[in-house]
């Protein structure tokens, strides 16, 4: 087995989506994002991701730069527009929402439209349980599992954490 130093996969994913032309505090959050994944035992959505999202930035699936906007607020009730942006900024958007208006009210719920994938889900509710706060996030998925005696896929395998 071979082992890497995390400080050094964390520069190495970075630059290669610096290079990508992501921003900065982009490309180092999207990096730490797998990074972490892969530090939990969550390889799927860790280092090996790498590329992938790459991709999605060559293929303008993902948009690199792009800015989460508030499109509703009441109160505790935030609707958010990922603007096709990277993923685990939007919901690090969202978390960050979240946490602050339910410190403010007591409770808080954030709805995303317009992003992608955003990796590990504990990466996120992990952050408000440290925060002391009880945090739960799903997301909708792609049909990607057959039903039962099925052969087309029809079935989600939408996260929830």
């Amino acid at each position: 087995m071979t082992r890497f130093c995390p400080d050094r996969l964390l520069s190495f994913a970075t630059d290669v989506y610096l290079a990508k032309g992501v921003p900065e505090p982009q490309a180092a959050h999207l990096a730490a994002t797998l990074v972490a994944a892969d530090l939990w035992g969550h390889s799927s959505h860790g280092i090996m991701r790498l590329f992938w999202y790459g991709a999605r930035f060559d293929s303008g699936v993902t948009k690199t730069g792009s800015q989460p906007a508030v499109t509703l607020d009441i109160g505790p009730l935030l609707g958010l527009d990922g603007a096709d942006g990277i993923g685990q900024w939007v919901a690090q958007h969202a978390v960050d929402l979240a946490a602050e208006r339910a410190a403010r009210h007591g409770i808080a719920a954030v709805s995303i439209r317009n992003s992608g994938h955003f990796g590990t889900a504990m990466f996120f509710t992990r952050q408000l349980a440290e925060a002391g706060m009880i945090g739960f996030l799903a997301s909708n998925a792609s049909p990607a599992i057959p039903p039962e005696g099925g052969a087309e896929k029809l079935i989600g395998n939408n996260p929830q954490s």
